[in-house]
């Protein structure tokens, strides 16, 4: 499974530094951190997700697990180097307010790191049998996480709409996710 964790912990290791202050925003229990820890031991980690339970599973030694709402982290301003939202961005209710408080946590020329699935009736089958088979979930769950997905036309007007222009977008996974790179200016 370390293919669907590698981009982020990849753009971590490329974007922080050696000493990063890193969070991830729907963290579950974690593991996103935990690969980030395995390459980067000196940095700081912190999670935040809305439910506390999933974070209960995840090793929280050398990490600060938070529970709070990613509409409004419960972190100072400018006061991290790297933002990751891995598989979680679809859930938000308010993606525009979201990104907001991804620019006002992150630190002049920090970047953030988004991936979720790509919508469309083919790669939504595919990524459904990705979390049956790999991930052991069921079908249910499956199917209204690959139904909530944005259109790259969604994402842009999106960025737009909250004054981002220093992003990149591409595909991953054979087509199956994006990846959604935004940098705050220096």
């Amino acid at each position: 499974m370390r293919f669907m964790f590698a981009p982020c912990v990849e753009f971590v290791v490329e974007h922080g530094g050696p000493r990063p202050v890193v969070l991830d925003v729907g963290t579950g229990s974690g593991i996103i951190l935990e690969h980030v820890r395995e390459r980067l031991p000196e940095a700081r980690l912190i999670g935040v997700d809305l439910r506390r339970e999933p974070m209960e599973l995840g090793d929280q030694i050398g990490m600060d697990l938070i529970q709070g709402d990613a509409q409004d982290l419960p972190l100072k301003n400018a006061s991290v180097d790297v933002v990751v939202c891995r598989s979680s961005f679809l859930y938000y209710d308010d993606h525009a307010q979201v990104l907001k408080e991804m620019q006002r946590v992150l630190k002049p020329g920090g970047s953030a790191y988004i991936t979720d699935p790509v919508p469309g009736p083919l790669r939504r089958l595919v990524v459904i049998a990705l979390g049956l088979v790999i991930l052991h979930r069921g079908y249910s769950e499956m199917a209204t996480f690959a139904d909530r997905s944005l259109s790259r036309d969604q994402l842009v007007a999106l960025l737009a709409r909250v004054g981002i222009t220093d992003y990149g977008y591409r595909h991953l996974l054979w087509g199956t996710y994006y990846a959604l790179t935004i940098r705050k200016p220096g």
